[in-house]
Order: structure tokens, then sequence, then C-alpha cells
């Protein structure tokens, strides 16, 4: 297909070419769905852009369009077209650069159909690195100047004096910048002239280039922004070097603080330093000097060399880099000669003192600590990583770790190729399970082992099963899986988990015959021996991926398999959310019921899943959401529930973190959702006993649960019946019923499990003696008997699990049960509760009232309970009283705000009874036979569930 991008809404099909689709850039980025082999033409002079707006055609938007879609990872190839001559935008238009890269070709229009279809032909398409090249110094402005002034940096340092021929081609750059913004020429005389040396004259022309550009007046904003989460150190290693050095002040500046550029003269200083720091792991990059002299001019016992051989041996991930005075060659012979991975600059080629080397240094210096911090803060969360790390990185500071890379990559994508190939071919579910890697490889099912001479050899298995294992899990989750039908996601970790250890050397084989999916999935979920090889090969695959990645794994990933889009934005985004969350950690352990948690000695906190470090601000060393969910599971088990002072600490605390981690960027990238879904849902509360509560709501239950018991025997006898007529009657999604009635989670769980036994029509005579007989406990009133007959059943729900917040609510503060969950996590909601109290003790009706007044009647007939039992003094049985009418009061605010229900619930003003839906139901139903009957119900259901979980109430963590 081929889409022509132009500026007419309103096309003129005469003027259309052949099998050409002619679209607005809006109407274009709404198709569902774009091949890569669709090509684009784009007309440079759109006048209207993507939000439907009109531009100026001098804009020549077209070329933003193209570029925007570049940076979303388009690959499509692009042919330009305009009224205007290619040499126009050669000589005219900075921001053209575009036109004439590989991916796109140029055309001056008219155009015919042939002409395009030849264009395409001889455009060459784009390659994931070319991709990437194109999105860095292309798809921009500013990207495209740094690009131009990078070509002409070596012409500058090669001259001392700025000669004719270099100004005039500076002067040239200029204006093109200043004209493609469509603003006026400076002087240029007064700036560029050949009084200049070279590098000066450099420093000029990029000021000029960049003072014009829009972008600059926020630029140290956007530094600033960027620099949040580099949270990272540089050790400097050099017995000359002093914070009056050039390259010192530029590297405090760029890191905000001198205090991130940590100085040593003496080896042993150094050695201290970095053992110090061990701890919290700031240190990202470490600069050394290879020659180290005393004060009197003697070499010192201990070298430069010496260090950096140290830090290999550590085993701990560090860029390095070897800035002496001695000539490059030897620096680089010897480093060479130990093995040793580092980055090499001669202080006689880079010296501080010139601005053109200074720049340049204090620029590798930032990319290579920034690409290090990453790595470090981007490491494996699987708890076996620990064990593997050290081991890892003695392998990869080594020159044998790159060859080993290119033979791991090669490997695994030669097996992936063909296994891909083969699976998509494959016709049925047994078949894809019976797949195996082409190679044999070794997984491994045990610990990592303590010899040192099997080590390197077992890490080497591990990198293996790895890239084996992330290649096809990403190929499972990309649109080169076509038999998504064959095997859904749920399955996928353990499918990789049998193709693994089916393909490997050492492995027996797991048996995929006879293959019955009522049985096979859950005999694999359970197979001890599956579970250990992603364990023991560090592998976690979460809502964090690619997260969590090694650097050459995600680069193969992106680069040889084209399997994930995206560079370093997502790691970004991640560190730069744990730091706003370290905020929160840091709040909570300057008080002191928390401080006194941490260890006097080295200021660290011991969870069940490790050791957690803090600095000397009381700042948690969080690498990760892992780190944090530790954190957060040991201050709640510190926790004694009779103390308030402490137990409303923790919950602020907790009500803070929920409503950042919900904030709209946080929930946008739902990188730590899994943090969200773990203290909302996982860190369940277990210091007070809901036992006698669980049974009380389940009881209140019943006048509602008894009319659905009736409805779904009625449903389940007609199943029945109709079933003996027409075996293959279908019967779908019934289960939707349970959102037209608002119960306990409880009931909700034994309704869901009544409706999914419906589903099999040999469990129906059973079912429905089982529910009559519910039917008869409820109307005799022996609640009790009724509670006892489910919890025999196999129908029993299983155990509802209450979040910390409730249960800090009802054992302090049982009046905060009446806000709403989005309430209670506002930043004033302490506030309001006090407020609240103070009106309930001191019976300021006035007060309430006004503070109350958007809640209706409802709200304030509960609030009225709540201060007689308050005032009563009937302290023994107060919590579980105004817990019961906070449920009653929930099911009938659920319920009065969601009157106007799609589908088959009337709308009434007023109303107690919340299954008059199913009365409205019956008598539709009561007109159709069976088969309608049961399309309709489906179709009733389904809207209404569909606007329940649109507006739920409280969705996130119920109260009951």
């Amino acid at each position: 297909m081929i889409y022509y991008i132009e500026n007419r809404t309103d096309i003129n099909k005469d003027s259309l070419l052949e099998k050409v689709v002619s679209l607005s850039p809006s109407d274009f980025l709404e198709l569902d769905k774009i091949s890569e082999d669709d090509c684009l033409i784009v007309l440079c002079e759109l006048n209207i852009n993507t939000k439907g707006k009109i531009v100026n055609r001098s804009d020549f938007y077209g070329i933003s369009f193209v570029q925007e879609l570049r940076r979303k990872n388009y690959k499509n190839k692009v042919l330009f077209v305009s009224f205007l001559p290619e040499n126009y935008y050669k000589e005219k238009i900075l921001n053209s650069k575009i036109l004439f890269f590989p991916g796109h070709g140029f055309t001056q229009l008219p155009l015919s159909t042939s002409e395009c279809v030849d264009k395409f032909k001889i455009i060459n398409p784009l390659s994931d690195l070319s991709l990437y090249d194109l999105k860095h110094h292309y798809c921009g402005i500013n990207q495209i100047i740094d690009e131009q002034i990078h070509s002409l940096t070596p012409k500058f340092n090669a001259e001392k004096k700025v000669t004719a021929s270099l100004l005039q081609e500076s002067s040239k750059l200029v204006q093109l910048v200043y004209s493609s913004l469509n603003k006026p020429v400076p002087n240029l005389d007064a700036i560029l002239n050949t009084n200049l040396s070279g590098s000066n004259a450099l420093k000029s022309l990029r000021s000029l280039c960049e003072n014009a550009l829009p972008e600059s007046n926020n630029k140290e904003q956007g530094e600033k922004l960027l620099a949040i989460w580099k949270n990272w150190k540089v050790l400097w290693l050099d017995d000359e070097v002093n914070k009056k050095s050039p390259l010192f002040k530029e590297l405090s500046l760029r890191l905000e603080s001198e205090k991130r550029v940590v100085l040593c003269k003496t080896y042993e200083e150094a050695v201290k330093q970095w053992e110090e720091d061990k701890t919290n792991g700031e240190i990202s990059l470490v600069i050394c000097d290879y020659r180290l002299r005393k004060k009197d001019g003697a070499p010192a016992s201990m070298q430069g060399y010496d260090f950096i051989k140290y830090l290999v041996k550590t085993g701990r991930n560090v860029g390095k880099i070897a800035y002496s005075g001695l000539k490059r060659k030897f620096l680089i012979e010897s480093f060479r000669h130990y093995g040793i991975q580092i980055s090499i600059y001669s202080k006689i080629d880079f010296n501080e003192y010139d601005p053109i080397s200074l720049n340049f240094l204090v620029d590798e210096v930032i990319r290579l600590g920034d690409n290090h911090w990453i790595e470090l803060n981007n490491a494996p969360q699987a708890k076996e990583w620990s064990n593997l790390s050290s081991t890892y990185f003695q392998f990869k500071n080594g020159f044998n770790f790159y060859n080993f890379q290119n033979h791991i990559s090669r490997l695994a994508m030669q097996n992936l190729e063909v296994f891909f190939e083969t699976f998509n071919n494959q016709n049925a579910k047994e078949d894809i399970w019976k797949l195996t890697f082409t190679d044999s490889f070794k997984v491994r099912t045990g610990s990592f082992p303590d010899a040192i001479k099997n080590k390197e050899e077992a890490i080497k298995d591990i990198l293996i099963t790895r890239r084996l294992a992330i290649g096809l899990y990403a190929f499972l989750r990309s649109p080169r899986n076509k038999q998504k039908l064959l095997l859904s996601s749920e399955n996928y970790l353990d499918y990789i988990k049998v193709v693994l250890y089916n393909s490997a050397s050492n492995g027996k084989g797991y048996r995929v015959v006879p293959f019955s999916e009522s049985t096979f999935y859950s005999k694999v979920k359970k197979n001890s021996t599956l579970k250990l090889i992603l364990k023991f090969s560090a592998l976690t695959f979460d809502s964090t991926w690619p997260l969590g990645l090694l650097p050459e794994e995600v680069g193969w990933l992106k680069f040889d398999m084209g399997l994930i889009a995206g560079d370093h934005d997502e790691i970004h985004d991640y560190l730069l959310q744990i730091q706003i969350v370290k905020k929160h950690f840091q709040a909570l352990f300057t008080d002191d019921s928390f401080s006194k948690l941490l260890s006097n000695e080295n200021g660290t906190l011991e969870t069940s899943g490790g050791t957690i470090h803090f600095n000397e601000n009381n700042w948690p060393i969080i690498r990760s959401s892992s780190d944090a969910k530790k954190i957060v599971q040991k201050v709640y088990d510190s926790i004694d529930l009779n103390d308030f002072k402490t137990n409303q600490t923790f919950i602020l605390f907790w009500r803070k973190l929920v409503s950042q981690l919900t904030k709209g960027e946080f929930k946008l990238s739902g990188q730590l959702s899994d943090f969200l879904n773990f203290i909302t849902k996982t860190l369940y509360a277990k210091k007070l006993d809901f036992t006698q509560i669980r049974y009380l709501i389940i009881a209140s239950d019943s006048e509602i649960v008894l009319p659905i018991l009736e409805s779904l025997l009625s449903v389940s006898r007609e199943i029945h019946k109709r079933s003996n007529e027409n075996p293959n009657t279908n019967i779908s999604n019934l289960s939707s019923i349970l959102g037209l009635s608002s119960v306990s989670l409880y009931s909700k769980g034994l309704i869901k499990n009544l409706l999914n036994a419906m589903r099999n029509i040999d469990d129906i005579p059973a079912l429905l003696d089982f529910i009559t007989r519910l039917i008869e406990k409820l109307q005799q009133g022996d609640n009790m008997e009724y509670i006892s007959l489910i919890e025999e059943s196999p129908f029993a729900p299983t155990e509802i699990k209450y979040s910390v917040e409730l249960e800090y609510i009802l054992r302090h503060r049982p009046w905060e049960i009446l806000f709403s969950k989005k309430q209670r996590i506002n930043v004033r909601f302490e506030e309001t509760s006090a407020e609240l109290l103070n009106a309930i003790i001191s019976k300021n009706f006035d007060y309430q009232n006004s503070l109350l007044e958007n809640h209706g009647n409802l709200f304030s007939d509960t609030l009225f309970d709540l201060i007689k039992i308050y005032h009563n003094g009937n302290k023994s049985d107060k919590n579980l009283e105004i817990y019961l009418r906070a449920v009653e009061y929930n099911k009938s605010r659920s319920y009065y705000n969601k009157q106007k229900l799609t589908g088959s619930v009337p709308k009434v003003q007023e109303s107690q009874n919340t299954f008059s839906a199913f009365e409205v139901a019956e008598r539709k139903l009561a007109q159709k036979n069976f088969q309608q009957q049961i399309e309709y119900l489906d179709q009733l259901l389904d809207e209404d569930m569909a606007y329940l979980s649109d507006n739920s109430i409280d969705e996130n963590y119920e109260i009951i």
C-alpha cells in the first residue's frame, strides 16, 4: 500500500495517483495498522499538522511530520515530493538533511504512478541501526547543527589561526541556520575572523548556531531535569590534580556538585574511597593517572595502573578512563598487556587547558558515567544475580568478553531465526510445544559454583541461556509471532522453560505428549526442575520489560534482532521515578520511630531479601522496585498495631506513595506498576483479626445475595432443561452478572465460582442441589450454617486479603472509612479527617453538613450513626458497628451513584433494591426462546459490566 500525505481533506478522486491512498497527517496516524512494507509519499509543503491545525507551507511541515514518525520508530520507505527543486532544499533548508538519508527519496511534482513505483525501488530500507542513527542526528534542527559542527571540528582543530576558506564555510552554515529559522543573521565579521584560533572560532560558531535555536533558552533547565536521575560520582586519582583544575571545575558544573567529583592523590586514598562507596555504589566512573609520585618526586609504591587492576578484581561495574601525561601508544599497549578494557586519553593529545579538548573530555566522562550508571541501576533484578554479578563483571572487563559476545550473538540469532519460522508454520498447540533449538547448549538447574576455575564456564552457559530466552520472549510479544491463538501470553514463560530444557544437552527432556490442555499447563507450572532454569539464569520477565537486561542484550535485541524499539528513554524514566520515590522514604526515616530500625554502626536496614544501605541523609540506596518492596515490608512488620503515632506515620507514607504512583506520568509508563500492586494488594493486613468482621459482612449480604441465588437457580434449571434438548447450547460470559450487584468481595467470589460451574453441563445437577440448600439457609436466617455450607463446598471463594490502610482505619480512625480512596490519598486528607473528628466530638452539625454537603443523605445518615456510636461510650463493639454501617453505606453509595447504567437498569431516582435489574431482564426473557434468552442476557450483562468497569468506586483496593 502507498499512502500520500498531503494537504487536502476533501480529495478530488481524479487527481489521485492510481493505487495510492491520499490522507492528511492526522488521518494517517489514526490508521489501525501500518505494515513495514507500506510506502509513504509526503508533500514537503504540508499546510495542516497532526492536530488538524493550519500551518504555513513555508514551514515545510512535511519534513517535520516524517521526523516525528521516525522518532516513533516508523521504518517505512518515504518519498518526499515538492513543488520546489531538490537544490533548493540542499542549499536553503537546513532541516532537510533527512531527505537525503537512506530510507528516503525526493522528486519534484508532478508525479506519475510509474515514476512513484520506480522511485521506491531504488530507496534502500532502513535497518534498526540506520533508524537509530537517523533519530539521533537528523530528526531535529539542533541535532543537524551538532552533526554539521562535528564534521567541521577536525578542520578547526588543525588550524592555529582560522583560514579564509574555513571562515567562509562557517559563515555559510550560520546563514543557513538563521534563514531556516526565519531569523536575521547577526554581523559575523566581529564574531568570526582570522584573528581567532581554531578552537576559539569553533566555540564561537557553536555559540552562534545554538543561540538561534528556540530551545536554547530552556537548555539549562532541560539539563537540570535530566540530571535528577544522574546521582553518580567520579573518582579521580591523580597526584597533581586539585580543585583549580579546569576539568574538575567543568565536571563539578555538569554534575551539579563538587561532592560528585572525588579527588584522590594516592593509591591508598583511592582504595579507601572505593571501599567506603561499596555500600552506596555511587561511583560510576574512575579517572586514573598512570604514573603516581610521592611529594619528593619519587615513584609511589602503588601506581595508578595498580588501582585499575584492583578495580577489575573487585568484580564491580564501573567506567574506567586512563588520563595520563604518557604517550597514548604506550598506554594502549600497557593495558592490553593486563587484559583490561579501558578508555585511554593522553594529556599530550587532550590538554584540559584547551577549551576544545576540555569539552571533549567532559562529554566523554559524562557519556561513560551515564552509561555505567544506567547499567548499574538497570542490572538484572533476580535474586540470583547477586551471586553472578562479580564473575560477570570480571569476565566483562577482560578482552575475551567481546569475542564471546560476538559468538553468542551469532549463535542465538541463527537458532532463533530458524525457530521463529518453524514456530509460525505449526498448526496445533501440541506441535509448538515439541519445538527445540538447532544447536545444543547447557542450562543451569543448580546454584552458581564456588570454585573459581568453574565460574567463567558457568557464566558463559548462563549468558547463552539468557540470550536465547530473552530472544524467544521478545519474539512471542512481537508482531512477528503469528501463532498467538495457539499460545496465550500467560503461558509464555512456561513455554520458554520447556523449549530451553528440551534443547539443552544436559536436559533430560520434558514430555509434551499426551497433550491435554486441562492438565498440561498446570503440570508445567508445578515442575520443580523447569522453575530452576530461569531462577539460576537470573532471568525475570514482568511489567518492567525490557528493563533489567544487560546492555549487550538490549543492543542485540534492538539492532541485530529488531525485536524491541526505543533507546534509553524508558530507563531514564524508570530511574527518575525511583529517585522521586526515594524522597518519600527519606521522609519516613527521618521520623524517630523508624530511624531506630537502621543500624547505628553503618546505617543499614536488614530485610528478609538482604541488606538495604542508607546514605548520610537517610536516603535508602534503592536500585529497583524490588528494593523498595523489601523496605516497605520491613517497616510494616516492625509496627506495633496499638501504637497510634507509628501507625499514622506509616499510613501517611503509604498514602503519599499511592498518590505518587497513581499520578499521570507514573501510571502512563507503568514501570512501577508492580510496586503499586505490591503496596495496595500484596502487602495485606496481618495484625488485626478480621474473622468476626468477615462473618458479619457475609451475613449482611444476605438480602442482596438471596435474590441473586434464586435467579442463578432459575437460570441453571433452564440450562439443564435446554441442554438435554440441545447439548451444544452456548453459555458465554455469564460472569458479567457480578457487575449488577453491590456485595462484599467474599460474596462476589462465591457467585463467580457458581457461574463458572454453570459452564460445565455435567456439573449442573450438583450445582442445583447446592444452590437450593444455600437458599434454604438464607430464608431460614441461619447465617452460620449458610457460611459453613459454603466453606465445606468446592465453590468456597479464596480468602480475602485486606489492605494495611484498612487495618489502620479500623483500629485507629474508623470515621475515615466513609471517604473514597481518591479522597484518602489527597494531600489534605489528614487535615480533613482531623476536622471531621473534631466535628463529631463537638457535635458541630453545621460544620459536618458543610464538610459533607456533596455526599447527600446517604453519607449524612451514616455520619449520624457514627456520632451516636462515638458518644455512647460503647467501645468494645465500636469498630465492628462502624464497619458494618459503612458496609451498608458503601453498597448504597455504589448503587446510588450508578443509577444510569446502560442496558437493563431502569433510571430511577431512589431504589433500595439493587436486584431490580434482574426483574427487568426476567420480563424480557420470558418473551424469547432459550437461545435468544442466553444471547440477550449476555448482551445486557456485558453492557452493564463495561459501564461498571469504567466507573467503579475504590476499584484498586476495595473496602469490603
